[in-house]
């Protein structure tokens, strides 16, 4: 389900979607992989659901963060690289990756505000890191059904900017012949999105967000450049790597 905001008596309107397991609403128009869609705008329905107390989980919160930032602690949220895992406690310490700096002041802020989850975009893709309920510390991808554990891990301040400095500069050196590059789905410049892992087609060389390309990998598509053959399994190895990102 998405939710679009449009003017007061607006009769349609019309939106790029694309095709998964079913017909979505994309978050961007992109050639060859979009269509395009006409949408009659209905009447505004209200929905009942379970009501969260954001003030009272804010409260709770608030106690939690002041104890840490008196000890001189600091929260970093980290990512399950690999998706759909079942047992929280059996994933090895290499397997949690790093969110951008920009993914990590959204989630700690709405934690810290007592809501129950935190909409993050990464690439073409948008998803809820949850804090409460059934999907509680998990990053959902609705859209493509796929869920990854998350934690929210609290270290004292120098060694949570040591880890931080130490991801920057593996993803820099490990990226650094992709720098000038520009990912041909989402359109966004690999050196303006250093936390999103970059995925090299083996086939023909093209790079992408492997967060752009998901869908394309689980319909095993072709290179949406080229149109070679792919073989994604290998093309997505990179996501489960030493990286910085969330796919």
């Amino acid at each position: 389900v998405r939710r679009l905001e449009v003017a007061t008596g607006t009769p349609s309107i019309r939106v790029p979607v694309v095709q998964g397991r079913t017909w979505r609403i994309a978050e961007f128009d992109v050639p060859g992989v979009t269509e395009e869609r006409t949408a009659v705008v209905a009447p505004t329905q209200v929905l009942a659901g379970e009501v969260h107390d954001a003030a009272a989980s804010s409260r709770e919160r608030r106690a939690e963060i002041e104890r840490e930032e008196a000890d001189g602690r600091a929260a970093l949220w980290e990512w399950c690289r690999v998706a759909d895992s079942r047992d929280r406690e059996m994933i090895p310490p290499e397997a949690w990756g790093l969110y951008g700096e920009e993914h990590e002041r959204q989630i700690e802020a709405a934690y810290r505000e007592g809501k129950a989850s935190a909409p993050i975009c990464i690439g073409i893709r948008t998803y809820d890191v949850v804090f409460s309920g059934s999907d509680a510390l998990k990053q959902v991808d609705r859209a493509l059904s796929k869920r990854r554990f998350v934690r929210r891990r609290v270290l004292p301040l120098a060694e949570r900017d040591s880890v931080l400095r130490a991801a920057s500069a593996a993803f820099v050196a490990a990226n650094a012949d992709v720098a000038d590059g520009e990912c041909a789905v989402c359109f966004a410049d690999f050196a303006e999105t250093p936390a999103i892992p970059v995925v090299r087609l083996g086939e023909c060389g093209h790079c992408f967000h492997g967060a752009c390309v998901q869908e394309l990998a689980d319909r095993n598509e072709p290179c949406p450049l080229c149109r070679v053959a792919v073989n994604w399994h290998e093309a997505l190895k990179v996501v489960a790597g030493p990286q910085r990102g969330g796919c």
